[in-house]
């Protein structure tokens, strides 16, 4: 099995979820324009890791797996509103 090291598999992510310090800063303005406080954990977890594939996004490639993961968080908040 071929192990990589740490900062090959940085170099090889920042072609599909950017640079990290560009995402650490694009984040941080999602937190600070729409801020989380105030929603419990359930709905505070997947809106977090939905801004986190938003800015991944943003400063990568269009990337399916970004997209159908922004989906499967929103499904998880979906079974903790009542059906329309």
């Amino acid at each position: 099995m071929k192990v990589r090291s740490a900062a090959k598999l940085v170099e090889e992510r920042a072609k599909t979820h950017g640079d990290f310090a560009d995402n650490c800063a694009a984040f941080d303005r999602l937190l600070k324009a729409l801020p989380l406080e105030g929603f419990d954990e359930r709905i505070r977890y997947p809106v977090a890791m939905i801004y986190t594939k938003l800015v991944r996004l943003h400063s990568g490639r269009l990337e399916r797996q970004h997209i159908e993961d922004i989906e499967g968080y929103a499904h998880l908040m979906m079974g903790l509103v009542s059906p329309p």
